[in-house]
Parts: structure tokens; C-alpha cells; sequence
């Protein structure tokens, strides 16, 4: 019968799995080792490259050049290799305030170093980078001794960034901005020009903390003339100091393309409530590469 056939070849196809299959089920699995990153730290030249804070999210991690994930910070990894092998941790970030874009900041460098790693033990680092070297500073403002973001756009010497004490991120003083219902719009920019010749990567960082929506953009000139204004990122009301790292890369190549070749950096902001409204900015970096 054929049924009967089928039934005598899938007994004995169970039966020789069954036997053939205790080899591979029987081998241990193997005992990884890990790494544990409890944080990461940015070197900064405090004079040319401002703060060293950061808002460093995940750590990219590859060993012995192969890629193995990435993984938000703190991160407890698996690592399947054992003995000394090469250990590269790549700083992550979300770009332009976006949670879901998450990718490496080309700014920073990365961390490297060869680890004696052992079957269930656990190694614990704080991996340190720095800003790399080929990078260009244009603006770099923490406002304790100066203020580079007091030219007016506006038309109104009421609506202004000054250096305060009022609320600090660091340090003792940041750039305060206040709107009230008479004098409720500001848009305010960087002193001076930039030249930024082909670059292949610009980036805004700044941290703020602010009562109204804020939005980022660029004016770019035309023989020392205002040629096009374009806002290309904003930050939501935040009550608690945060870190956004904006990337401009692409507005910028527009805009040359369109035929600018100096920027100034600008902001923005509407009143939108009954009392006075603050927003404070500090260690404000305008960076290309």
C-alpha cells in the first residue's frame, strides 16, 4: 500500500535523524566572553574644541575587523572569540534628533585596543575618543568669556542672545533668550561668515534647553551678499538641557550648488504663550570636515 510506504520512510527518516542527532545536539555550546561599556568618554582641547560633553548613545563594535552589532550604552556584549584580539569601538549618536537615525559621528575618532578576552569573564571599559583631527572649527561659543550670536536678523535689538547666569549647563554662564507677547519672534545669527569649501561632512552641535519650539538654519552669501536663507532642523520644547547633533551636510552642498560660498549660522524662535518665555543655548559648534 502506498500510504503504508510513506509511513515506513518517515519512520525510518525520524529514526535516522534521531540517531545522527544526538552528535549534534550533544556539543556544548561555547562560553563567550564579554565586554561591558559602562559609558564613553570625548578628550576635548577646551580652548579650540569647547566642552567635552557629549551625547554619545550606542557603541559600534567590530573585533579583529569584523563586524559584530551595535549596542546602546551602557552595553553588555558577547564576544565568541577568546585570547588577545583587536578590539574597535566606533562612537554612535542620533542625528538631528531623530531616535531612529542612529549612526556614527564622523567627528569623533575611535576607541582601539587589543584585549586578553577570556570564556565568561567579563571586561569592563570606558572607551575614550576625541575630535579628529581633520576636522575644521568654525564656531565654537560657550559663552563664559564672549558671545558670537548677536547679529540681528530680526530687525528688533530686543530680541537677542545674551551671556547669563540664569540657567548654566556648564560652567557659569549660557546664552539666554527671552520672548514676551510684545516682542514674541527672534531670529538671530552667528557674527561672522564661513567659508566651508568641499566639504564632506558639516555638523551643528549645540545643547539646549528651551520653553518653544527652535529651529536651526543657515543664510549663505553671494559676493559678500545675502543670497538664500534655509532652516533645516528644529528641536521641540525641552525643560531639561539636551544634546542635538544636526547634520547640515547636504544643505550646505545645496546651497553652494545654488551658488553660495560664505554661511552664517542663524536661529529662530515664535512666542506662543502668556508669560515670558525663556531659552537658554550653550557650547554651540559648527564643524566640518
Amino acid at each position: 500500500m502506498k500510504v503504508n510506504k510513506y509511513i515506513y520512510l518517515l519512520a525510518l527518516t525520524i529514526a535516522s535523524f534521531s540517531w545522527n542527532g544526538c552528535d549534534l545536539f550533544d556539543e556544548e555550546e561555547p562560553i563567550p566572553s564579554y565586554l561591558y561599556i559602562d559609558g564613553m568618554d570625548l578628550n576635548t582641547s577646551s580652548i579650540t574644541e569647547g566642552s567635552n560633553q557629549h551625547d554619545i548613545k550606542d557603541a559600534w563594535i567590530s573585533v579583529n575587523g569584523e563586524f559584530i552589532g551595535v549596542y546602546p550604552i551602557p552595553a553588555l556584549v558577547p564576544v565568541l572569540e577568546t585570547d588577545v584580539q583587536q578590539v574597535r569601538i566606533f562612537p554612535g549618536i542620533t542625528a538631528n534628533g531623530l531616535s531612529n537615525f542612529r549612526i556614527t559621528n564622523p567627528f569623533y575618532t575611535f576607541y582601539e585596543k587589543d584585549i586578553d578576552l577570556e570564556s565568561g569573564k567579563i571586561d569592563t571599559i570606558t572607551p575614550a575618543v576625541a575630535y579628529d583631527d581633520n576636522n575644521v572649527f568654525l564656531l565654537v561659543e560657550d559663552f563664559e568669556t564672549s558671545n558670537l550670536m548677536t547679529f540681528d536678523v530680526d530687525g528688533s535689538t530686543q530680541t537677542k542672545v545674551t551671556a547669563k547666569t540664569t540657567d548654566v549647563f556648564e560652567g557659569t554662564k549660557s546664552g539666554e533668550i527671552e520672548l514676551t507677547s510684545s516682542n514674541g519672534f527672534l531670529e538671530v545669527g552667528s557674527n561672522l561668515i564661513y567659508e566651508i569649501p568641499n566639504p564632506e561632512y558639516v555638523y551643528l552641535e549645540v545643547h539646549h534647553k528651551n520653553e518653544v519650539s527652535l529651529e536651526f538654519g543657515l543664510i549663505s552669501y553671494k559676493d559678500n551678499a545675502p543670497f538664500e536663507k534655509q532652516y533645516v532642523a528644529g528641536v521641540f520644547p525641552s525643560d531639561e538641557w539636551q544634546k542635538i547633533y544636526i547634520d547640515i551636510t547636504n544643505d550646505v552642498k545645496l546651497m553652494q550648488t545654488n551658488g553660495g560660498d560664505e554661511f552664517r549660522l542663524v536661529i529662530r524662535a515664535l512666542y506662543t504663550g502668556d508669560d515670558n518665555t525663556y531659552i537658554y543655548l550653550d557650547n554651540i559648534k559648527l564643524i566640518y570636515q
